[in-house]
């Protein structure tokens, strides 16, 4: 069976660029551009939505996400407590938007959405075959409608003010928008979605997401997948994550924060080009506004003169003697009409010119705005893989920490266990009975009885530990690492002292920030 994927992301809004990306609002020209590689315009047809009720009807492009999030909030009488920041000219703070990423293995949702049917997945360019003879599959449908259900359930139907199904992918998927909005109508992301107590019940409810999310799924072909706390990676993956994709990994990191600034700075130049370019239409336009008037004040003139030439005219040929004074004045109008003929017929040129010049600016603002709107994209893309990056390398180190504590922890529970047993084969029945009676106390404070209670804490302040990401000597009591750690000495890792030491060094001193902290579930872990 396949793998199920849930991805989720918080955010304190939604831009109006994510918003397009969902619903496929921008030109065709502009969807070509986006990520030809992944995008294929001759499927964008099959993308759909789920609505209320679990009814399924084409994508509304017209109707913005970021207007109907206020169009919800607005008809339950519910604050958006970033409307107040983003007034006040400050930064949004709050965690207004849950945005869901549902799916599964690539293979099975294509089957799910195209059945048997062949399908190009690969670039293709303008002269190759396009998919747009393919068709939409009932199954992705009801899988849909199955997985809206779900949510709703889970967070509530009012609180879905997106469902969009993008066939259009290599892997087909459902971008969920969700309001977390709690049972006293106000919004609060702990409420909802990661819970109140300690940083770690938020990992727990994620779980627990998966594991009803497979109910769903399994119908379909998908499953859970393994639980990583107990996949038990071994020394030897351990030892090729830190010679081989540990510095692949922040090779990658370094190369994509190099990319990332390279293209800020394309776009700031590009913003830049924009402005000028917009400074430059204006301009042109008041340009043309001022010939415009100028021409119409001379045709005027024109007019003017004309007439007085036509009744100076009449008036001559009806007089009878000398008539020298009236041709004179005729003469002198005609050449007065002439030139101003002549400046009109120049201002003509004038007007034509700079038209000309608008829709030239007009044609290369319109470029670069697309080249603008392209850079969004991409850089929008680059921060999500940085993002996804540095969460592969902190999800790779915690695995590998997780493989080692659990050893450690193992060889602990051994060594406790051959003492007891040793010191059983003196023991009297009744002091065996008494040592099955309180076999719990044996283990009471002991590596397994930690990592048992706090296994994802311990590995998550072990793994920041060995990433440089912490240092429990700039917490103060009650702070990182799931207590009291001021007092703990740590200088970071020793000159000469390999991976798998400094690993274990991290983990012991994580296991002894755990013990110092009283064994306190709901403390506070180290933030990052």
């Amino acid at each position: 069976m396949g793998k199920q994927v849930i991805d989720l992301k918080a955010q304190k809004g939604m831009s109006r660029a994510q918003s397009n990306e969902h619903l496929r609002n921008f030109s065709e020209e502009a969807y070509r551009k986006k990520k030809t590689g992944n995008f294929d315009p001759s499927r964008e047809h099959l993308n759909f939505e789920v609505t209320k009720g679990g009814k399924v009807i084409p994508v509304n492009k017209g109707y913005s996400i970021p207007k109907r999030i206020e169009d919800n909030l607005y008809a339950r009488g519910i604050k958006d407590p970033n409307e107040r920041l983003i007034k006040s000219g400050l930064e949004p703070k709050y965690r207004t938007v849950a945005s869901f990423i549902l799916g599964g293995s690539t293979e099975d949702m294509r089957r799910l959405a195209f059945g048997d049917q062949v399908v190009d997945y690969n670039e293709k360019k303008d002269h190759e075959p396009d998919n747009y003879q393919v068709t939409r599959q009932k199954a992705i449908e009801d899988w849909a409608v199955d997985v809206y259900n779900f949510m709703a359930k889970k967070y509530g139907e009012e609180n879905i003010v997106a469902f969009v199904v993008h066939l259009d992918e290599k892997n087909p998927h459902v971008h969920c928008t969700v309001l977390p909005v709690a049972e006293d109508n106000k919004i609060s992301w702990k409420k909802v979605i990661s819970g109140e107590g300690s940083k770690y019940e938020g990992a727990q409810r994620f779980r627990e997401l998966h594991n009803e999310f497979a109910e769903i799924n399994r119908k379909y072909g998908l499953d859970r997948g393994d639980d990583k706390r107990t996949s038990g990676a071994t020394h030897k993956e351990y030892n090729e994550y830190l010679h081989e994709q540990n510095n692949n990994l922040y090779k990658e990191n370094a190369e994509k924060k190099k990319e990332n600034d390279n293209l800020d700075s394309e776009i700031n130049s590009k913003k830049e080009t924009v402005k000028s370019l917009d400074d430059q239409i204006k301009e042109t336009r008041r340009k043309v506004r001022g010939l415009t008037t100028m021409m119409l004040n001379l045709q005027t003139v024109r007019d003017d003169l004309s007439k007085e030439i036509d009744s100076l005219t009449e008036k001559r040929n009806s007089l009878q003697g000398d008539t020298s004074k009236i041709d004179l004045q005729i003469a002198q109008l005609r050449q007065q009409l002439k030139t101003t003929n002549d400046k009109i017929s120049m201002r003509e040129q004038q007007i034509a010119d700079a038209q000309k010049q608008l829709a030239d600016l007009r044609s290369q603002i319109n470029k670069s705005g697309n080249e603008l709107q392209d850079m969004a994209f991409r850089r929008i893309e680059e921060e999500k893989n940085l993002k996804e990056v540095e969460e592969k390398k902190l999800s790779n180190v915690k695995n590998s920490m997780r493989s080692i504590g659990w050893t450690t922890a193992a060889i602990d529970t051994e060594r406790r266990f051959s003492m007891l047993t040793q010191e059983s084969e003196a023991w009297t029945p009744s002091q065996r009975n008494f040592f099955d009676n309180e076999i719990k106390s044996v283990f009471e404070g002991s590596l397994i009885d930690l990592m048992a209670k706090r296994s994802e804490e311990i590995i998550t302040t072990a793994s920041l530990l060995f990433m440089g990401m912490f240092n429990p000597a700039l917490h103060s009591s009650g702070g990182g690492g799931g207590g009291g750690s001021s007092d703990l000495r740590w200088d970071g890792r020793n000159k000469d002292e390999d991976d798998n030491a400094y690993a274990v060094r991290c983990f012991i001193a994580s296991m002894q920030m755990a013990r110092k902290s009283g064994g306190h579930s709901k403390k506070k872990g180290v933030s990052y």
